[in-house]
């Protein structure tokens, strides 16, 4: 009879562990120390991987402009009692030079820089996200070279097979021991794996095109791999405890989706406080030439006079955002400790 041709193990288990966002339980051995060396060229030269980062880096160069005072104003006016230029001879003439200063309602910088500090902290998971996927990107086409390549070496040895069973097949039946059926079956079953042969050759080569694709390599740019697969060389699977905790702490999505719920909370507060008035501090300086000079001192007060038309809207805007930012990470976390344990089912 017969032998299937064998369809490598370790390349599946090595694709399912390393899809999407949840951190891979890297297999031991050369394929995975070859993907390793892969994984490093690509995250190497990626630019999404540099766009992400000068995207984090950006935002959190917001963060201290974000609590800090608006800056001032300084204005300088001249005030001329009569026609003529009066400086020094007219009490009302005067020369002002005027600073004002906004100074928002006690804790409001301090949420703004909190909030900025959150957007930063967002912002920087990119990074984290476009790492994972590149690196499973990377190891999902390289076990998939590797299982091409053993189906291509399996698929000859049985071809060779074949064609020695049709040599004693038409032997045998020369010599009436067998049937021209059985000649038939052999040389069937050898256009049959000749066909899975070509199947396998373009999976090798879509695999390949692939890795060039990710390592940002020419086409037809040839890769150096020397790594097989070894069948029966499983990697150790960790218990569901260790793979549900892992993926918990270690997914970028659901650590963006907690730091926005934070992040809606704190913005949440800022929208309650500006419900409450600003202040505006002055002073001035007047020059009367050679009469005595004159200065000033005041204290303003915005009014949120518009508060149901403007405030209060943004206090419901942001309940409303925190409160979906919640149920996205509740979602989210059922997610991924369902597909955390889903893999894992799938491996055993």
């Amino acid at each position: 009879m017969s032998r299937r041709p064998f369809r490598p193990s370790l390349a599946l288990i090595a694709a399912l562990l390393l899809l999407g966002a949840v951190p891979p339980a890297r297999p031991e051995g050369a394929p995975a120390e070859e993907a390793e060396r892969l994984v490093a060229t690509a995250l190497e030269k990626s630019p999404d991987l540099r766009a992400a980062r000068d995207a984090a880096a950006a935002a959190a160069e917001r963060v201290r402009p974000a609590g800090a005072l608006p800056d001032p104003m300084v204005s300088l006016s001249y005030e001329n009692d009569g026609g003529a230029f009066s400086l020094g001879e007219m009490e009302m003439t005067r020369l002002s030079l005027m600073v004002e200063q906004a100074l928002p309602f006690p804790g409001k910088l301090r949420l703004a820089e909190e909030i900025a500090k959150k957007d930063a902290e967002r912002a920087a998971t990119a990074p984290d996200r476009a790492v994972l996927a590149l690196s499973g990107a990377v190891r999902r086409a390289h076990a998939g070279l590797l299982e091409a390549r053993e189906n291509v070496r399996i698929v000859e040895e049985q071809v060779e097979t074949w064609n020695g069973i049709e040599e004693v097949s038409r032997a045998r039946y020369a010599a009436g021991l067998a049937t021209q059926q059985d000649v038939l079956r052999a040389q069937a079953e050898r256009t049959r794996l000749l066909q899975q042969r070509e199947a396998d050759l373009a999976a090798e080569e879509t695999a390949l095109s692939t890795l060039r694709q990710l390592l940002f390599l020419p086409e037809g740019t040839a890769i150096p791999t020397e790594a097989r697969l070894v069948p029966g060389r499983l990697p150790a699977l960790p218990t569901t405890e260790e793979a549900v905790k892992r993926a918990l702490e270690e997914t970028p999505e659901l650590r963006d989706a907690a730091l926005a719920k934070e992040r809606g909370r704190l913005g949440a507060d800022l929208a309650r406080r500006n419900l409450t008035p600003d202040f505006v501090a002055s002073a001035g300086y007047m020059n009367r030439g050679g009469l005595p000079l004159m200065w000033s001192a005041s204290v303003g007060v915005t009014v949120p006079l518009w508060a149901g038309r403007k405030q209060r809207p943004l206090v419901v805007e942001a309940e409303r955002l925190t409160s979906s930012a919640a149920a996205t990470e509740e979602s989210l976390r059922r997610r991924v400790e369902a597909l955390a344990r889903e893999r894992l089912i799938r491996m055993n």
